[in-house]
């Protein structure tokens, strides 16, 4: 985490091999706390692969963490009021899930773990939850844990009930996420539609760039993602060409931009040496 100008660094992982390691497995298996549980015995594990009690261990500290938040026995630092929806809780099960993968998917901790990706979820689009329902629908995705089919319909249904309310970028995400669910369940049409749906989202971000920040640069970058997006889209080629029409006008205002900056930047009080 910390590494000074002298050399001096704060631990890391690798710092425990040998005798350390057995301290640090004696201290995991008499912790309480399912923090400090779940992180000792995470590394016992990640150092040596044999000790798979100790991973099963992690396994179910990360999720017990989960439950504490959820159940509000636990807070989450910077946080008003915990919630299961929230990265770090993805993260835990993330680690969890990752763990589970390498000792045996079907351990007893595994499943429970892979519950409460599913519950959480099915819980942020409950809840209307746009960006939760990206960061669990993702490591749904990354694991193989529910039906794709399912988990891109969960989606969709989300953004038509927020509609004009998402904010761009976070809508582009989530159609983004939806055509990779659509793909992974061999579903070509509504992949592209959902891909088609991201750039249009993107499109529409660059133009509203433009017109409010008069920043061709930025503009410019939404919209080339925006002609990225579209490729491979079967009947798409009309819209790509408009849109590269679009970016080529887009960019003739980028030497402007970069001019007004070197003016400011050799400006007195901004002088800038180039020698």
């Amino acid at each position: 985490m910390v590494v000074f100008a002298d050399g001096r660094r704060s631990p890391i992982p690798e710092d425990f091999r040998g005798a350390p390691v057995e301290t640090l497995a004696l201290l995991a298996e008499r912790a309480t706390t399912p923090l400090l549980r779940a992180r000792l015995a995470d590394v016992c594990w990640l150092l040596d692969r044999k000790r798979g009690t100790l991973g099963s261990s992690a396994i179910s500290s990360y999720v017990e963490i989960v439950q504490k938040i959820d159940a509000g026995d636990l807070e989450l630092p910077f946080e008003e009021k915990s919630s299961a929806l929230d990265h770090e809780c993805r993260d835990y099960l993330w680690r969890a899930l990752l763990i589970g993968r390498s000792i045996g998917w079907d351990k007893p901790e595994g499943p429970t773990a892979r519950d409460w990706v599913i519950k959480l979820r099915k819980r942020a689009k409950d809840q209307r939850a746009a960006i939760p329902v990206g960061w669990f629908s993702k490591l749904d995705l990354d694991l193989g844990i529910s039906d794709a089919s399912e988990v891109a319909a969960n989606i969709e249904e989300v953004l038509l009930a927020l509609g004009s309310t998402l904010d761009l970028n976070t809508a582009a995400d989530l159609w983004r996420v939806a055509a990779r669910a659509y793909r992974v369940a061999e579903k070509k049409d509504d992949a592209h539609r959902c891909q088609a749906e991201a750039a249009e989202c993107l499109v529409l971000q660059s133009e509203t760039i433009f017109a409010k920040q008069g920043s061709a640069m930025l503009a410019s970058h939404q919209l080339s993602d925006a002609i990225a997006q579209l490729h491979g889209i079967p009947g798409k080629r009309t819209r790509r060409t408009e849109l590269r029409h679009r970016l080529i006008d887009i960019q003739a205002g980028i030497s402007e931009e970069m001019s007004a900056l070197s003016r400011f930047s050799c400006s007195p009080g901004h002088r800038s040496d180039t020698r």
